[in-house]
């Protein structure tokens, strides 16, 4: 049997265009990453990483005090090896992310003990139930005022999920601020944004909604 390989032609060149496409699509997502951890990670702030992306050391702000680089398998000499390269301050730490039962500590630091947490993909994997934690731990290790940065795919609900996760936990200002122009990609939409943790002012005087709060769909904001 032969095949007129001119049939073949515009299966080859619509794959090569979709290349194409995601090629472009994550230079601009790593950019799009670069600006949130350099532009909105306070100055000398202890952050905690989630899931680990070593490219991730080389956008951090030059005053960060530490990066404490959590994941279930860490790679503790290649994160060491980035960091000197950066000059970044790190501790790696082979941890669940999603894990609960560590008493009063997250990720293996205390309670208000961190200025930003970061998730950059790796809650692309996880259940709801699981998100639903990270958002739960984020807001108990971040103190007053501080961030939850995310650059996460939104592929179907599951940039809303994210979202419905962080306002569950009524620990966060609301709207949350996100890049709409990401979220409402055809191809490839990422949910890019920053969640800020409520003063304890603030969040005294939402203790009285949350039953309310926790009910609505997101109300979302361009950043």
């Amino acid at each position: 049997m032969t095949v007129d390989v001119t049939l073949l032609a515009p299966v080859a060149a619509l794959g090569v265009g979709y290349g194409a496409i995601r090629a472009a699509l994550y230079s601009k997502l790593q950019f799009a990453v670069a600006e949130q951890l350099a532009s909105r990670v306070p100055a000398e702030a202890v952050v905690i990483e989630l899931g680990v992306d070593t490219k991730n050391l080389y956008y951090y702000p030059k005053s960060t005090k530490l990066v404490v680089c959590v994941a279930p398998d860490v790679n503790t000499e290649l994160v060491n090896r980035i960091a000197i390269e950066t000059s970044t301050p790190v501790l790696p730490r082979s941890a669940p992310i999603a894990g609960s039962g560590e008493g009063d500590l997250f990720w293996g630091q205390a309670r208000e003990s961190a200025d930003a947490v970061v998730t950059t993909g790796c809650l692309a994997k996880m259940t709801t139930e699981s998100v639903r934690t990270v958002a739960r731990k984020a807001a108990q290790v971040l103190r007053p005022g501080g961030r939850f940065l995310f650059v996460e795919p939104a592929n179907g609900e599951r940039g809303q999920s994210l979202f419905d996760a962080i306002e569950a936990t009524n620990a966060f200002e609301t709207p949350i601020a996100f890049d709409e122009s990401w979220a409402t990609l055809p191809l490839f939409p990422h949910a890019i944004g920053v969640a800020i943790k409520k003063d304890r002012t603030s969040a005294a005087d939402a203790k009285g909604e949350g039953k309310k709060i926790s009910n609505l769909r997101s109300r979302r904001r361009n950043t």
